[in-house]
């Protein structure tokens, strides 16, 4: 099973934690950095650095999740790109989060992560659009 860390702002990261223990029960192998107002993010980074670099130790890939692209934790991790192994997606919404962990059970990194964007994609809706939809069938 391949490491999942989130890294996003505020406590975010670990509000999609307990919100998908909800649905899948408790998960391992997750881990959420939180980026907050006057934090180090030089601590944080190193933190997650070493977190990636232990997993690779082990042979454990680590797909990493953050919340907004250009932000400081997507480009933290843009800096580590070249320092560890790990995969990366950004703009991550809690629908997608949720399917990371579902493929999780039964793929392997390689296979979870294929078509993840359009996951998020689809997964967003104007539900006043659809409604009107419905109405006039």
């Amino acid at each position: 099973m391949f490491k999942i860390i989130l890294f996003m702002h505020g406590s975010l990261g670990e509000a999609f934690i307990r919100a998908s223990s909800l649905v899948f029960g408790s998960q391992g192998e997750l881990e959420a950095y939180g980026l907050e107002l006057g934090c180090d993010v030089d601590g944080l980074k190193c933190r997650i650095r070493e977190s990636i670099r232990g997993s690779g130790a082990k042979g454990q890939e680590v797909l990493v999740l953050t919340d907004l692209m250009n932000g400081t934790p997507f480009n933290s991790m843009m800096e580590l790109d070249g320092e560890c192994r790990f995969k990366h997606f950004t703009g991550v919404n809690f629908p997608l989060f949720l399917e990371v962990l579902n493929r999780r059970m039964t793929q392997d990194i390689e296979e979870a992560v294929k078509g993840l964007d359009e996951v998020a994609r689809s997964s967003i809706y104007d539900c006043n659009a659809f409604l009107e939809q419905l109405e006039n069938e």
